[in-house]
């Protein structure tokens, strides 16, 4: 099966765009998918760039990057995959279309065929079928967040645009973690087709949690890095394991998942040498002592401009570290301080839709974080005095804006922490 007309699908945090990759038909002389697609000096013969028909407006840090491929490289796979396990399956078994040698060859043929999570049930059953209910498929934790603010079924009915436009581009399926890149940096196949094990961190996980969020902070995109990135060089699955494919349960947000990483997992702090370990025990979360300022967007804004094109965008971009109350205290996070960042969402996110979030006061805007750079030695940590009666490290109603919730004030330091 030669390559005559290929889509790729980008769906960032904007718009959906689409990058077409024309072929040059007088080029194809044999059938076979491994004929061209093994084939690296085929493919840069027939693949002929185009410029995307829409740009990229956005001012929104949403998402993140990855390393430039070629177009020839996303469609290569390497002459090993055919003889791999999966290689051996054939091509047509999972993607469809046939052998023709004419433009009838990608007739019927899916790009991700992991999209249907019965695919790689077939032999991967158990995993496949957690998988359905796990937040990197659900994507829960986004829609609840909406939810709690305005009411249950938005994404069904209101802003069933949004969450197709938007916030769907981050859903990831079997391919796009273990196969390709994550549609949302425009895909391309990893390592040649191979089905890798592991998913190597910069192409795969900072794809979707790079920049503002937690892949930004962790490789130094901004700030110090992480101790255990810029020492260790360890990749994000070396502390995310069980519960990236989930466990079956269905979860609201990641903070409920009880087979996620723990500090305590590899520090064993009853056999800590250090005082404050001992002192603060329960009260504080990891993070209060050793991590730091943190980027947030602010003033988050979606729906359609001026011109009828789709857009989202953000007012503002800060870098915080605050201490604030522990807004919503349960067995796996029983401290009385935690580290919080501002969520993006503000009373008029979708005014340009018509959707308003009647509920925004409910809950706070200001939420537990755990932002991904975490160093051992700290501005805060360096001496008892570094963080007590240091106003500035902890939220106070001073740090509240006019679109903050009503229900910050629960979340708010009243009470500084004494000078020793």
């Amino acid at each position: 099966m030669c390559i005559f007309f290929v889509t790729v699908l980008f769906s960032g945090c904007t718009d959906n765009l689409t990058e077409e990759v024309s072929i040059q038909e007088d080029k194809i002389i044999e059938s076979g998918c491994s004929i061209c697609h093994t084939n690296q000096e085929t493919l840069k013969e027939l693949a002929v760039e185009e410029e995307p028909e829409v740009e990229d407006t956005s001012s929104s840090s949403c998402g993140g990057e990855a390393p430039p491929l070629k177009k020839y490289e996303k469609f290569y796979v390497a002459p090993s995959y055919m003889s791999s396990t999966h290689g051996k399956e054939g091509c047509i078994q999972c993607h469809g279309g046939s052998n023709q040698t004419d433009m009838s060859a990608h007739e019927g043929v899916v790009r991700d065929p992991s999209s249907n999570p019965e695919l790689c049930a077939r032999c991967h059953e158990e995993i496949s079928t957690n998988y359905t209910n796990s937040l990197h498929n659900t994507l829960m934790g986004q829609m609840k967040s909406i939810e709690v603010r305005s009411h249950q079924g938005i994404f069904d009915s209101e802003l069933k645009e949004a969450w197709d436009k938007d916030c769907y581009t981050c859903h990831a399926t079997c391919g796009q973690c273990h196969i390709s890149r994550p549609d949302v940096v425009k895909g391309g196949l990893l390592s040649g087709h191979q089905v890798l094990k592991t998913p190597p961190s910069k192409d795969v996980c900072i794809a979707c949690h790079g920049k503002s969020k937690e892949g930004g902070a962790y490789m130094a995109d901004y700030g110090t890095g992480d101790v255990h990135w810029t020492r260790k060089m360890m990749e994000c699955t070396d502390c995310h394991g069980d519960e990236i494919h989930g466990d079956g349960n269905a979860y609201e947000n990641r903070y409920q998942v009880t087979s996620g990483p723990a500090c305590t997992q590899c520090h064993d702090l009853s056999q800590s040498q250090v005082m404050q370990h001992t002192i603060h025990g329960d009260d504080l979360s990891c993070y209060v002592c050793h991590s730091g300022p943190a980027m947030s967007c602010l003033g988050c804004h979606e729906g359609y401009d001026e011109n009828n094109e789709w857009f989202r965008t953000s007012e503002e971009v800060v870098y915080t570290f605050k201490i604030g109350l522990n807004p919503s205290p349960d067995a796996l996070h029983p401290y009385k301080f935690v580290t919080v960042r501002r969520a993006p969402t503000v009373p008029d996110t979708f005014e340009s839709l018509g959707v308003d979030l009647p509920n925004y006061d409910t809950v706070p805007t200001w939420k537990m974080s755990t932002t991904h750079n975490i160093q051992r030695y700290t501005v805060q940590n360096s001496d008892c005095n570094s963080c007590h009666g240091v106003e500035e490290l902890f939220l106070q109603a001073s740090d509240l804006g006019p679109d903050d919730s009503k229900a910050d004030q629960e979340v708010i330091v009243t009470e500084i922490p004494l000078r020793r």
